[in-house]
């Protein structure tokens, strides 16, 4: 069961966007709802313009009960074309794992997304406001030769420095599994390496 729950984790942090829905959802679509705004005096956030380019990002997995297991750090290229954003992401997990993802992302009008990948099923969906991107999606994965359904609830905050935040929390059956955090940046000198979380819990506990 503990091996089990590693290869879950390993998985869910191969997400770069992660990510998200809630358990009574059908696992051909996910039913997005209009979310309150958080800032509309910060930078407007639009996805296809941040995304352009180069992008790095650092982040750590939080189980349910709060211990960080995981860390990683990713790299990403994103182009616009017909009004799709392709988002070719490449993951460096911090035992020297690496994993890949491409996103293809369709921009709608009243500032709504669809987006597919090769484990989501049916259309990841996204709506921006203001500094603020909602975006939600189920994953289907292979874990020991049986098959896990994820559910992702993603927001992305984006700051006035450039850094964009973003939360995700990881349900099934609408049960927490646990929290994704990590930061965007189109600087990718910021961290040299993901950490190493049961080094930091160390260096914590004895501090």
């Amino acid at each position: 069961m503990k091996n089990i729950s590693k290869q879950i984790v390993g998985f869910v942090l191969s997400l770069l966007m992660p990510v998200m829905a809630l358990a009574n959802l059908n696992i051909d679509t996910v039913e997005l709802k209009r979310e309150p705004v958080i800032d509309m005096d910060s930078p407007t956030l639009k996805i296809e313009d941040y995304f352009k380019g180069r992008t790095w990002a650092w982040g750590v997995f939080e189980d349910r009960s709060g211990n960080v297991t995981r860390c990683y750090k990713v790299e990403m290229d994103g182009k616009v074309e017909n009004n799709v954003l392709e988002l070719d992401e490449r993951f460096t997990y911090e035992d020297g794992t690496e994993s890949t993802r491409l996103w293809k992302i369709k921009i709608l009008p009243d500032n709504q997304y669809e987006g597919t990948a090769g484990d989501v099923i049916g259309l990841a969906k996204g709506q921006s406001a203001g500094n603020t991107f909602f975006w939600k999606y189920k994953l289907e994965l292979p874990v020991s030769g049986r098959t896990w359904r994820l559910n992702f609830d993603d927001r992305l905050y984006l700051q006035d420095d450039g850094i964009l935040l973003n939360i995700a929390k990881v349900t099934k059956w609408g049960f927490n599994v646990g929290r994704l955090t990590f930061a965007f940046s189109k600087e990718g000198n910021l961290l040299d390496k993901a950490c190493n979380p049961s080094k930091d819990q160390d260096a914590a506990a004895n501090s």
